[in-house]
């Protein structure tokens, strides 16, 4: 029974070192702990804590602050710096297996009994080195329960010393700090910054006829009738569209009578010449009135005929409204409508002037169509305007034609979106600011 209270003794005295430990607020009470108090489980005559690669000696049982120049504790740190790397698992040292210039000062520090704990832990790094020394032998029941002490502490310790702990926690420290965070946060908008993108430019864009064939008015006059409708398919010299012919036709009628006036006129002057020599000379004058006015109905039936204007080729026909159309005066030379095969196409790009960068030959476009937004259409610039002009929305903006890159699968011409034009790479910073430093220049008149 005797013997089952004092081991619930110790076992109680155990539990409380490690509770008494592991409460410590500071690392430099949690040192203190270390080598003060384990002599209330272990007995020892003095308890030396050293730091792990250096071997400085950090704390001393009975001393509140050791002096690292002391002479005992300058042998110290190089037998724990000895000891570290000859005796990594720890134990009794015996003193002949040390170098000379550490055996010779022994018996000058020491007594005859050293047990050497190297304080390791599975979640940590090495955390030092713990002596004790005493006059009288350690026992192996005593060396036990020391390197399950040794661990307790290594957990401990290794939780206050920013070296110890494992590169998660440490990080996890560091970014508690403010000044690392804001530093971080700098370097990382900084180089952010730095990043070479592309300078995009956004403009309107509509479906094209890549090379229509133009339909123009032969004449003036005005459109009579509109003879297809739109996006309508054609052949070549169908009738597409006729002007008014009436005034025409007026002016017809009226040459023919004048064409009847001077042929009488020719004959009654070619009988007078027989018998009056005086008539001769009018009758070369009838027979040239008689050929003009000939003339005169030849030209006029040949723009009967250029009334009703023809597809100049296969094709589809391209223009907006009939209703438009119908009535509308037009002189010679007025285009009328294009005629172009349905997926013939290319891309006009409305480009704002704020928008538009270096804008060159063979640079990356992609179309964006209302239709289909999540299926871009590859392109590539084919010219752009040298002179800005407003464009159908009233912005001032560069025309830019792009042809695409399938010419198998075009879009159909009259689709709309918007297009993607890629320029040269910029830095991030250029180009979030050149918005606004072109809205200030502007503002500053500069």
């Amino acid at each position: 029974m005797a013997d089952l209270e004092q081991q619930v003794r110790g076992l109680s005295t155990l539990l409380s070192l490690q509770a008494q430990v592991q409460r410590a607020a500071t690392l430099m009470e949690a040192r203190y702990h270390v080598v003060n108090d384990t002599s209330l489980i272990l007995p020892y005559r003095q308890a030396l804590l050293c730091d792990p690669g250096t071997g400085r000696v950090t704390a001393v049982s009975d001393l509140p602050a050791p002096d690292p120049r002391a002479p005992l504790l300058l042998w110290v740190r190089r037998l724990a710096a000895h000891l570290e790397t000859a005796q990594p698992e720890g134990g009794l040292i015996d003193p002949a297996s040390l170098p000379d210039s550490l055996r010779e000062e022994w018996a000058d520090w020491f007594p005859a009994h050293v047990l050497h704990l190297p304080l390791h832990h599975p979640r940590f790094e090495n955390q030092g080195t713990l002596l004790l020394t005493r006059d009288t032998p350690f026992r192996d029941e005593e060396s036990t329960l020391a390197k399950h002490l040794a661990e307790i502490y290594a957990y401990t310790l290794g939780s206050f010393a920013s070296h110890g702990l494992p590169w998660k926690s440490r990080v996890g420290r560091l970014l508690r700090k403010r000044t690392f965070l804001l530093l971080m946060a700098a370097s990382l908008l900084a180089l952010l910054l730095l990043i070479r993108v592309p300078l995009t430019s956004v403009g309107d864009c509509e479906v094209v006829a890549r090379a229509p064939a133009v339909l123009r008015s032969p004449l003036n006059g005005v459109i009579d009738e509109v003879l297809v409708r739109p996006n309508q398919t054609v052949h070549k010299g169908q009738p597409l569209l006729r002007l008014d012919d009436r005034d025409l036709l007026s002016r017809l009628l009226v040459t023919r009578k004048a064409l009847e006036t001077a042929q009488a006129e020719y004959r009654q002057v070619s009988q007078s010449a027989l018998s009056d020599p005086d008539s001769k000379w009018r009758l070369t004058l009838t027979r040239a009135a008689v050929a003009e006015r000939r003339e005169q109905l030849r030209h006029i039936e040949e723009l009967l005929q250029r009334t009703e204007i023809p597809a100049p080729q296969d094709g589809m026909a391209i223009f907006t409204d009939p209703d438009e159309l119908v009535g509308l005066p037009v002189q010679v030379g007025q285009r009328l409508m294009e005629i172009s095969a349905e997926h013939d196409s290319a891309a006009r790009i409305w480009l704002p002037v704020e928008e538009a960068g270096e804008l060159r030959s063979d640079t990356p476009v992609t179309v964006f169509l209302n239709i289909a937004p999540e299926e871009p259409v590859p392109a590539t610039l084919h010219y752009a305007a040298f002179t800005a002009e407003t464009s159908p929305l009233g912005v001032l903006s560069y025309r830019v034609r792009a042809r695409f890159e399938d010419e198998t699968q075009r879009p159909r011409i009259g689709m709309r979106g918007l297009a993607l034009v890629r320029g040269e790479r910029v830095s991030l910073l250029y180009y979030l600011l050149r918005r606004p430093y072109a809205a200030v220049r502007r503002w500053l008149g500069v």
